[in-house]
């Protein structure tokens, strides 16, 4: 994958994220060690280990590129996690992915809600 594949494939990726980072935020990330990238031909995965007081857990937080692509780095990034002390591997995803993720392991175990907290009428609603 060429240096402006991936930086458009990140960029989408953040989009579908929600725009919650910047392609900056996440080249620095990975340059200090923070967040990890990992590069498929066809796809690539950014993650980051976070540890809380029992587990230590790696987030998949984008995931570009085609399907298979995406799917094919799961081992080699759960390997690495695993060799980091890791217990498990998890992500937010939009509803499409409780069709495919079974098929790779993973389990819903449950569902993430957002309130836009910039948006006054959303508040309204939600008071």
């Amino acid at each position: 994958m060429t240096p402006d594949l991936l930086r458009s494939r990140i960029l989408d990726a953040i989009e579908q994220a929600g725009g919650m980072y910047t392609i900056e935020s996440i080249e620095a990330d990975i340059l200090a060690g923070r967040k990890q990238l990992w590069v498929g031909d066809k796809a690539l995965v950014v993650t980051e280990v976070s540890t809380y007081p029992k587990a230590r857990v790696m987030w998949v937080l984008l995931a570009a590129g085609d399907l298979e692509g995406v799917m094919a780095l799961q081992e080699q990034g759960a390997a690495w996690g695993r060799s980091v002390g890791c217990m498990r591997m998890v992500m937010d995803g939009r509803k499409g992915w409780a069709k495919v993720l079974p098929r790779y392991g993973w389990e819903e175990r449950c569902v993430r809600y957002s309130l836009d907290l910039t948006e006054p009428a959303a508040l309204a609603e939600a008071s």
